[in-house]
């Protein structure tokens, strides 16, 4: 499947860019929020062209620094914001342990994943054991890299 400048199927919002993004919703805040009001970018039109993301090396990872910090962080969105930041604490706090970063039922790792997958804290993400298993995987890495030491 190919989707081409002004082709408006279904098929043209399936996910792309380094967080997958999806939706004629999430392509039109990326558009509204960073592409119009970038001077480089302003020639891009995401709504007309959801491929345009993955034309240029830097938009497939502005997309997801877009998202992470707009939906996931809760930039605008005080009860996001608050669950994130309110986890995040905890999880550092205790040394990396999702265990003890649970907020509103969920863990760091959890919430973040729901996040992304859901746009929902307190909902689980698709495959999470497999997701916790990888994040638990990299903490730990992390950790022996002397990573909880800063």
């Amino acid at each position: 499947m190919k989707c081409g400048p002004g082709e408006n199927a279904g098929c043209c919002w399936w996910g792309r860019g380094a967080i997958q993004t999806t939706g004629p919703n999430n392509y039109g805040n990326l558009q509204n929020n960073v592409f119009s009001k970038i001077d480089a970018l302003k020639h891009i039109d995401l709504c007309e062209n959801p491929e345009a993301i993955c034309q240029n090396e830097s938009t497939k990872w502005l997309g997801a620094i877009f998202y992470w910090a707009h939906d996931v962080q809760g930039f605008e969105h005080g009860s996001t914001k608050k669950n994130f930041h309110d986890s995040l604490d905890k999880f550092v706090a205790s040394g990396f342990d999702r265990k003890s970063s649970i907020v509103n039922g969920s863990d760091f790792a959890t919430g973040t994943g729901g996040m992304v997958n859901n746009g929902s804290w307190a909902s689980t993400p698709h495959q999470n054991a497999k997701r916790l298993n990888n994040f638990d995987y990299i903490i730990h890495l992390l950790k022996e890299a002397g990573g909880d030491k800063c």
